[in-house]
């Protein structure tokens, strides 16, 4: 499937932090970490473009986002495609491991519409 990665400018997972922030590169292929949801991507340009808009609900809610504009890179998807009923609403490497733990407090958000997540991409922007 094509799809769409928001990344930040340089190209790297836009709210990921630590181990979790992964780098798309173009022509390269980018696997998911091993017990994760996969990597997350979404299924138009426009559902990407609308997920890299809510700026302003982000800055409320308290994540803190990168100054740039995000990037938006078309991706092959690789593997079977999983849409998460649910996500951590914090990108921190700490509060991601609970959200793999399943360990409260963790909140817990609808993914943004048109959300997918595959095991691996291959980045074709």
């Amino acid at each position: 499937m094509l799809g769409w990665k928001v990344t930040d400018i340089n190209r790297n997972s836009i709210f990921a932090k630590d181990e979790y922030r992964l780098s798309y590169q173009k022509d390269t292929i980018v696997k998911a970490l091993p017990g994760t949801l996969g990597i997350m991507l979404f299924d138009t340009e426009h559902n990407a473009n609308a997920f890299a808009g809510c700026r302003a609900h982000l800055l409320s809610s308290g994540i803190t986002i990168p100054s740039e504009p995000p990037k938006i890179i078309r991706v092959e998807s690789i593997g079977v495609e999983f849409i998460p009923s649910l996500i951590a609403t914090s990108a921190s490497a700490g509060e991601l491991d609970c959200y793999y733990r399943n360990d409260p407090p963790i909140y817990f958000i609808k993914p943004p519409r048109g959300t997918v997540c595959y095991p691996a991409v291959k980045v074709l922007d």
